[in-house]
């Protein structure tokens, strides 16, 4: 598949499994960065370790749970310091989320 990602950078929470990870993975697949969320540090990371594994991509793993705002902000400027562009997609899951774009 080609969805024209190649080279974009993405934000998605809950992504140590489920489809936070089903997500995380196919957007690695298509050739973006990733930086992956979720409260369980080391399945984070072994999700982590997978998803390098498997399709080569750039993955930070920052271990934060995402639904509040302090929590949101502490991921997008983990992200931001680690070289990750200010503007990205983001993808999280949980009540009142959905798609953003921006910070």
């Amino acid at each position: 598949m080609n969805l024209g990602l190649a080279g974009k950078v993405a934000l998605v929470g809950g992504a140590s499994q489920g489809i936070g990870y089903a997500i995380a993975r196919l957007l690695a697949a298509e050739g973006m960065s990733l930086a992956i969320a979720a409260r369980r540090e080391p399945a984070l990371l072994a999700a982590r370790d997978r998803i390098v594994g498997e399709t080569g991509a750039a993955v930070l793993a920052v271990p934060t749970a995402v639904p509040t705002r302090p929590t949101w902000r502490r991921w997008t400027m983990t992200a931001t310091g680690s070289g990750i562009p200010s503007r990205a997609w983001a993808i999280r899951r949980g009540r009142g989320c959905g798609w953003k774009r921006r910070w």
